[in-house]
Order: structure tokens, then sequence, then C-alpha cells
């Protein structure tokens, strides 16, 4: 009963936890789909964004906008998982390529074992802390996610009739998501850092108190 009034007390440490897959998947997957279905059927984006679909009446119209919602949502799911299942095995090949150690799912410049060790620390002695950080990881896994699908639109784009503008809109989404993933990548390393001090602090300011006793 006190981890569900202090669940409910606390919104900031479980708001990031429960809607990880929200940020880093559903988003971006949706994202992705809709410019992915703009690029290869825009005539019928077009009707569906401007007017109901010619031939259909409100309800059926209704209906077919509908389902359409609910196979997107699941499809955007499995889209972004596959784009990052990608995007991951590729950084896994060059950080083996080249000798490299940091986390492949974080890109923070320590072992993946001892970040999990830090992270699951900071999560029981400062919940908010923790939930700062997962919101952080959501939002590199979203990046991620972006960058991948980015370069799949950029060569989807030239097997397409489409004008060259959408090409440069591509590579500015590719640019800002690997801007927005460095961005993310240090202000993780930063905030688990700076926890991961002050927990050592606190520990021996705890041992000189019991030292002193």
């Amino acid at each position: 009963m006190e981890d569900v009034e202090s669940i409910v007390k606390n919104p900031s440490a479980w708001v990031p936890q429960l809607y990880f897959d929200l940020i880093a998947r559903v988003i971006p997957g949706v994202f992705l789909l809709v410019l992915f279905l703009f690029e290869t059927k825009r005539d019928l984006m077009v009707s569906l964004v401007l007017g109901q679909p010619k031939g259909l009446g409100f309800a059926e119209s209704f209906l077919s906008l509908s389902i359409l919602l609910v196979v997107g949502l699941f499809a955007s799911y499995v889209i972004s998982v596959i784009l990052w299942g990608i995007f991951h095995s590729i950084v896994e090949v060059v950080k083996t390529l080249c000798n490299l150690n940091f986390d492949t799912e974080t890109f923070v410049p320590m072992d993946q074992k001892e970040l999990a060790k830090k992270y699951e620390a900071i999560k029981k002695t400062d919940p908010n802390g923790g939930g700062r950080i997962t919101k952080l990881k959501a939002e590199i896994h979203l990046v991620s996610t972006l960058i991948a699908g980015s370069l799949g639109l950029i060569a989807a784009h030239f097997f397409m009739d489409n004008p060259a503008s959408i090409l440069w809109g591509y590579i500015i989404l590719l640019w800002g998501a690997f801007g927005s993933l460095l961005h993310f990548r240090s202000r993780l390393y930063n905030v688990i850092e700076s926890h991961d001090a002050a927990l050592e602090i606190q520990k021996l300011l705890n041992n000189k108190l019991q030292a002193t006793q």
C-alpha cells in the first residue's frame, strides 16, 4: 500500500517509466510512418488529411480512419523496434571493430554493466533522478530511431518521383536527430555522474557519522 501511495505522490518517478514506450517507440514510429506514406502514397495521405477519402460516406470514412489509426499505432511500434534494432546492430559492429568502450543503448562513454549498476543505485536512492534518467534514455531511443528512419527515407526518396525539397527535409531531420542524440547523451552522462558523485559524498558522510558515534 505504501508503494502505491509513494507512486501517486511522486509522479515524476513513474511517468517516464510508464511512457517509455510512448516516448521511445510510438512517437517516432508514427512520425516516420506518416512521412513514409507521404513519400509513397501522397494522393491517399492528402485525401485523408484534407477531407474524407473518395467514394466513402461519413460512417465508412470514420470507420476506416479508426481502423487505420489502431493499425497505424501497432505498425509504428513495430517499425520503431525494427529500426532501433538495425541502428543498434550497426553501432555494435562499429564499436567492436573500432574497439570502443561505450554503452550501445545510450552512447554514454562507460561500460554497459557499470552504467546499469549506477542507474539502479540512483533509482533506489533518488526516484526523481531515476525518472529523469529514464526519460533521457527514452529520448535517446527516440532520436536514434529517427536517425535510422531518416536514412531509410533518404534512400527511398531516390526511387520515387517526388520534389527535391522533400529530400532536404529528410536531410535536416537526420541532422537534427543526430545533434539531439549528442545533446541527450551529454545530458544523461552529466546526470549520472552528478548523482553518482552525490551518492559517494553521502556514503562518506554516513561513514564519518557512524565513526563518531
